[in-house]
Protein backbone atom coordinates (compact mmCIF):
# COMPACT_ATOMS: atom_id res chain seq x y z
CA UNK A 1 0.00 0.00 0.00
CA UNK A 2 2.86 2.37 0.86
CA UNK A 3 4.40 1.74 -2.56
CA UNK A 4 1.10 2.56 -4.27
CA UNK A 5 0.80 5.83 -2.32
CA UNK A 6 4.41 6.71 -3.10
CA UNK A 7 3.95 6.03 -6.83
CA UNK A 8 0.67 7.97 -6.88
CA UNK A 9 2.18 11.01 -5.17
CA UNK A 10 5.17 10.83 -7.51
CA UNK A 11 2.90 10.84 -10.59
CA UNK A 12 0.74 13.64 -9.19
CA UNK A 13 3.80 15.81 -8.58
CA UNK A 14 4.79 15.49 -12.26
CA UNK A 15 1.24 16.39 -13.33
CA UNK A 16 1.21 19.42 -11.02
CA UNK A 17 4.53 20.59 -12.45
CA UNK A 18 3.20 20.25 -16.00
CA UNK A 19 0.05 22.23 -15.12
CA UNK A 20 2.13 25.08 -13.72
CA UNK A 21 4.25 25.65 -16.82
CA UNK A 22 3.35 29.35 -16.55
CA UNK A 23 5.16 29.47 -13.20
CA UNK A 24 8.43 28.49 -14.88
CA UNK A 25 8.46 31.55 -17.14
CA UNK A 26 10.63 34.59 -16.45
CA UNK A 27 9.07 36.83 -13.79
CA UNK A 28 8.91 39.83 -16.15
CA UNK A 29 7.09 37.79 -18.79
CA UNK A 30 4.64 36.48 -16.18
CA UNK A 31 3.98 40.03 -14.97
CA UNK A 32 3.38 41.26 -18.52
CA UNK A 33 0.95 38.44 -19.34
CA UNK A 34 -0.84 38.76 -15.99
CA UNK A 35 -1.36 42.48 -16.73
CA UNK A 36 -2.84 41.62 -20.14
CA UNK A 37 -5.19 39.05 -18.58
CA UNK A 38 -6.27 41.47 -15.86
CA UNK A 39 -6.80 44.50 -18.10
CA UNK A 40 -8.73 42.50 -20.71
CA UNK A 41 -10.81 40.74 -18.04
CA UNK A 42 -9.84 37.32 -19.41
CA UNK A 43 -10.29 34.06 -17.53
CA UNK A 44 -7.48 34.20 -14.95
CA UNK A 45 -6.00 30.74 -15.29
CA UNK A 46 -2.66 29.33 -16.38
CA UNK A 47 -4.10 27.80 -19.55
CA UNK A 48 -5.21 31.24 -20.81
CA UNK A 49 -1.87 32.74 -19.79
CA UNK A 50 0.06 30.01 -21.62
CA UNK A 51 -2.11 30.50 -24.74
CA UNK A 52 -1.05 34.16 -24.72
CA UNK A 53 2.58 33.29 -24.01
CA UNK A 54 2.69 30.77 -26.86
CA UNK A 55 1.35 33.45 -29.23
CA UNK A 56 3.95 36.07 -28.19
CA UNK A 57 6.93 33.91 -27.15
CA UNK A 58 8.86 35.00 -30.27
CA UNK A 59 9.43 38.34 -28.51
CA UNK A 60 11.30 36.66 -25.65
CA UNK A 61 12.92 33.73 -27.52
CA UNK A 62 16.54 34.88 -27.18
CA UNK A 63 16.47 36.00 -23.53
CA UNK A 64 17.12 39.53 -24.74
CA UNK A 65 16.81 42.49 -22.39
CA UNK A 66 13.49 44.27 -22.72
CA UNK A 67 11.15 46.71 -21.06
CA UNK A 68 7.50 47.40 -21.71
CA UNK A 69 4.57 49.71 -21.20
CA UNK A 70 0.91 49.21 -21.99
CA UNK A 71 -2.07 51.37 -22.84
CA UNK A 72 -5.72 50.46 -22.50
CA UNK A 73 -9.16 52.05 -22.57
CA UNK A 74 -8.69 54.18 -19.47
CA UNK A 75 -5.43 55.90 -20.35
CA UNK A 76 -6.98 58.84 -22.22
CA UNK A 77 -8.97 60.82 -19.67
CA UNK A 78 -11.80 61.72 -22.06
CA UNK A 79 -12.30 58.17 -23.36
CA UNK A 80 -15.93 57.06 -23.09
CA UNK A 81 -15.13 53.56 -24.33
CA UNK A 82 -16.14 51.34 -21.46
CA UNK A 83 -17.15 47.84 -22.47
CA UNK A 84 -17.34 44.58 -20.63
CA UNK A 85 -17.98 42.72 -23.90
CA UNK A 86 -14.99 43.93 -25.93
CA UNK A 87 -11.73 45.00 -24.27
CA UNK A 88 -8.43 46.26 -25.65
CA UNK A 89 -4.81 46.66 -24.57
CA UNK A 90 -1.65 47.51 -26.51
CA UNK A 91 1.68 46.40 -25.14
CA UNK A 92 4.85 48.23 -26.28
CA UNK A 93 8.04 46.19 -25.81
CA UNK A 94 11.45 47.71 -26.45
CA UNK A 95 14.27 45.17 -26.71
CA UNK A 96 18.04 45.30 -26.64
CA UNK A 97 18.57 43.33 -29.85
CA UNK A 98 15.28 42.63 -31.66
CA UNK A 99 13.93 46.14 -32.17
CA UNK A 100 10.53 47.26 -30.92
CA UNK A 101 7.29 45.30 -30.69
CA UNK A 102 3.70 46.48 -30.50
CA UNK A 103 1.24 43.80 -29.40
CA UNK A 104 -2.43 44.80 -29.63
CA UNK A 105 -4.93 42.50 -27.93
CA UNK A 106 -8.67 42.78 -28.56
CA UNK A 107 -10.89 40.42 -26.56
CA UNK A 108 -14.49 39.69 -27.50
CA UNK A 109 -16.09 38.10 -24.45
CA UNK A 110 -19.16 36.94 -26.39
CA UNK A 111 -17.04 35.04 -28.94
CA UNK A 112 -14.41 34.12 -26.33
CA UNK A 113 -11.67 35.02 -28.80
CA UNK A 114 -8.58 37.12 -28.45
CA UNK A 115 -7.35 38.91 -31.58
CA UNK A 116 -3.62 39.62 -31.51
CA UNK A 117 -2.02 42.12 -33.89
CA UNK A 118 1.76 42.16 -33.61
CA UNK A 119 4.28 44.52 -35.15
CA UNK A 120 8.05 44.34 -34.94
CA UNK A 121 10.15 47.27 -36.06
CA UNK A 122 13.77 46.56 -37.03
CA UNK A 123 16.25 49.14 -38.22
CA UNK A 124 19.72 49.00 -39.73
CA UNK A 125 21.73 50.09 -42.71
CA UNK A 126 20.13 50.29 -46.12
CA UNK A 127 22.36 47.37 -47.22
CA UNK A 128 21.07 45.15 -44.38
CA UNK A 129 17.45 45.96 -45.15
CA UNK A 130 17.96 45.48 -48.89
CA UNK A 131 19.58 42.11 -48.14
CA UNK A 132 16.53 40.92 -46.20
CA UNK A 133 14.26 42.36 -48.90
CA UNK A 134 16.17 40.50 -51.65
CA UNK A 135 15.94 37.19 -49.76
CA UNK A 136 12.20 37.69 -49.19
CA UNK A 137 11.55 38.67 -52.82
CA UNK A 138 13.52 35.66 -54.11
CA UNK A 139 11.51 33.24 -51.91
CA UNK A 140 8.50 33.10 -54.23
CA UNK A 141 7.33 29.80 -52.74
CA UNK A 142 6.50 31.49 -49.44
CA UNK A 143 6.14 35.23 -50.18
CA UNK A 144 4.52 37.49 -52.74
CA UNK A 145 5.22 41.15 -53.31
CA UNK A 146 2.24 43.43 -52.63
CA UNK A 147 4.04 46.49 -54.01
CA UNK A 148 7.59 47.56 -54.77
CA UNK A 149 8.87 51.11 -55.37
CA UNK A 150 12.36 52.66 -55.51
CA UNK A 151 12.85 52.86 -51.74
CA UNK A 152 9.97 50.92 -50.18
CA UNK A 153 8.09 47.67 -50.64
CA UNK A 154 5.66 45.29 -48.96
CA UNK A 155 5.47 41.51 -49.04
CA UNK A 156 2.96 38.99 -47.72
CA UNK A 157 3.52 35.44 -46.55
CA UNK A 158 1.24 33.36 -48.76
CA UNK A 159 -2.01 32.22 -47.12
CA UNK A 160 -1.33 34.18 -43.90
CA UNK A 161 -2.16 37.58 -42.46
CA UNK A 162 1.60 38.14 -42.22
CA UNK A 163 3.28 41.12 -43.91
CA UNK A 164 6.69 42.80 -44.13
CA UNK A 165 7.20 46.46 -44.97
CA UNK A 166 10.63 47.61 -46.17
CA UNK A 167 11.91 51.18 -46.34
CA UNK A 168 15.37 52.59 -47.12
CA UNK A 169 16.65 56.17 -47.30
CA UNK A 170 19.86 58.10 -46.73
CA UNK A 171 21.95 55.04 -45.80
CA UNK A 172 19.47 53.67 -43.23
CA UNK A 173 16.56 51.31 -43.44
CA UNK A 174 13.71 49.76 -41.52
CA UNK A 175 11.63 46.63 -41.71
CA UNK A 176 8.23 46.34 -40.07
CA UNK A 177 6.93 42.81 -39.63
CA UNK A 178 3.23 42.69 -38.82
CA UNK A 179 0.70 39.93 -38.54
CA UNK A 180 -2.58 38.92 -36.97
CA UNK A 181 -3.68 35.74 -35.20
CA UNK A 182 -6.76 34.63 -33.29
CA UNK A 183 -6.51 32.84 -29.95
CA UNK A 184 -9.54 30.79 -28.99
CA UNK A 185 -9.99 30.81 -25.22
Amino acid sequence: MKKLLLITSFLLSFNAAALDEFGTLDEGVRTLITSVVSELKLPNNNETKMDIYNAISFVFADDNDWSSYWLGYGDVSNSRIKSDEITFIEQFINTSDKGMFFLSFIYDKKENQLLLNSKQIRHGTDKEVLGVFSETKANTDEYEMIHEKDNYAMSQKKDYVDFSGFSVMDGTGAIVYFDQVVIDL
